[in-house]
């Protein structure tokens, strides 16, 4: 459980972080026209791993999966990437509505690279929690089922037993 929780808390670490980032970016897509090129595309990778993490926490609210509490590291690492992307965004100067310099230096362009490369491990994770998770209401509804049918068996043999009784 305490593993659960500690990964519940990254990944609510991570979607603030990746807020963070994606009002920066927002706020300059808004007031610098010239990085549209720049700054449309990152925006959408920023919207998809919070949508994946906001899956993953969802998952982790609704489930006692243990298929998710290998997380940490990715999460650690998303977390140091943002962190970096956060303060280049932090650091930008703005002149007369230009930015000076570039938007993403080549440090930043190998962190979102990397922060590209850890979105299919969070997706497969996402992909093999909610299996874990279909796999068990399968189990469960099987049950239930089986349950039922035993039921249904042992009341039609009571009816049975019942018919007999009152026919003698």
């Amino acid at each position: 459980m305490a593993e659960i929780i500690g990964v519940m808390a990254s990944v609510i670490a991570v979607i603030q972080l990746t807020e963070a980032v994606d009002k920066k970016v927002s706020k300059y897509l808004h007031t610098v026209k010239s990085v549209q090129s720049v700054l449309v595309p990152l925006l959408g990778k920023l919207r998809h791993l919070t949508a994946i993490l906001s899956t993953l926490q969802l998952h982790l609210n609704t489930t006692k999966s243990s298929t998710l509490q290998h997380l940490h590291e990715p999460l650690r690492i998303c977390e140091a990437l943002l962190t970096k992307l956060k303060a280049r965004l932090d650091h930008l100067q703005i002149i007369a509505g230009c930015i000076i310099g570039p938007v993403l230096d080549k440090d930043s362009l190998k962190h979102l690279q990397r922060l590209d490369d850890l979105i299919p491990v969070l997706q497969l994770a996402l992909d093999a929690d909610t299996l874990a998770s279909t796999h068990a209401i399968e189990d469960y509804l099987q049950s239930l089922r089986l349950e039922s049918l035993e039921q249904a068996q042992m009341i039609h043999h009571d009816i049975q037993a019942h018919h007999e009784d009152t026919r003698r």
